[in-house]
């Protein structure tokens, strides 16, 4: 699977496949985390467009799977599941960044999001960031950002239990 932004002055694309997310962490008047996701939906099997295609290419949906095999309805590979309706074409949504209320994007995949809610990694990770933000401003570094990802990672596995991969990225917006 796979989460990918195209990031412009003007503008960022969000295309995702399969079941890994991204999430843009948009502060409210209140200045409260809003998590926004940037992904019209996970492609699972089950779901009811998706699952439609597969019956209508001559797949099957049994226990979450395409043919008793693959849990997500887009991916790439998964070659001999193209024939039953396995696509590898993404949706995408776009959206403009408003550098006052928009802090970043936290993009992972399954293993990352099933081990919490939307809003729960927004504040987690918003609280990591500002102790970061904090830590560099006292210290005249810049922010450590893959140090927040592996903070982030440690945390899921270690605290959450997750029991799959884990992989993030945050995407920061600067003024």
């Amino acid at each position: 699977t796979a989460v990918v932004l195209l990031v412009n002055p003007e503008l960022v694309i969000c295309a995702n496949l399969g079941d890994s997310m991204a999430y843009l962490c948009r502060h409210n008047q209140e200045d409260e985390v809003q998590p926004i996701p940037l992904q019209m939906r996970q492609h699972k099997c089950w779901m009811m467009k998706e699952k439609e295609r597969i019956l209508r290419s001559g797949g099957a949906v049994e226990n979450g799977r395409i043919n008793g095999v693959l849990e997500v309805s887009r991916a790439f590979g998964d070659i001999t599941l193209k024939k039953f309706g396995v696509l590898c074409t993404p949706e995408y949504m776009k959206f403009k960044v408003d550098l006052e209320k928009d802090r970043f994007v936290l993009l992972a995949c399954d293993g990352f999001w099933n081990a919490w809610t939307a809003a729960e990694a927004m504040e987690h990770t918003s609280q990591i960031l500002q102790s970061q933000v904090e830590e560099a401003a006292s210290e005249g570094t810049k922010i450590d950002l893959k140090g927040c990802c592996r903070e982030l990672v440690k945390h899921v596995v270690e605290e959450k239990k997750a029991q799959d991969n884990v992989s993030v990225l945050i995407l920061q917006f600067m003024s």
